[in-house]
């Protein structure tokens, strides 16, 4: 074992408050930086999440929007004397809607469970 393997391991061994004493002993603004760094972290995690609920938001109100249109050109199919096309078109593009949403929703879980285990 190396002199800096021994010095690395008695690192390792200290408690957080003791390192947070040797750096700030080393370099005395340190404290200020760190904590300065954490909370602009914090501060972007939540815009992050911000960010997120707004696109779930505007996703649904788009997906939900798309199933009226298609509602609407199916009832439309169906005054003109295609009723069967009209409910193809309704049922065709409702169930690939909510395939997108299903997708979406199951790579998010992915994405979250990825994160959680790292």
């Amino acid at each position: 074992m190396t002199v800096s393997d021994e010095k690395a391991g008695a690192w390792r061994s200290l408690g957080p408050w003791e390192k947070a004493k040797a750096w700030e002993k080393a370099s005395p603004a340190i404290a200020e930086a760190l904590m300065r760094i954490a909370e602009q972290e914090l501060r972007h995690q939540r815009r992050l999440a911000w960010a997120e609920t707004a696109m779930h938001v505007i996703g649904m109100l788009l997906g939900f929007g798309s199933v009226i249109v298609l509602a609407l050109v199916a009832v439309d199919f169906a005054r003109n004397g295609a009723a069967l096309q009209g409910a193809a078109i309704f049922g065709v593009g409702t169930a690939t809607t909510a395939a997108v949403f299903v997708t979406a929703a199951r790579r998010r879980l992915l994405r979250t469970k990825l994160l959680l285990t790292r």
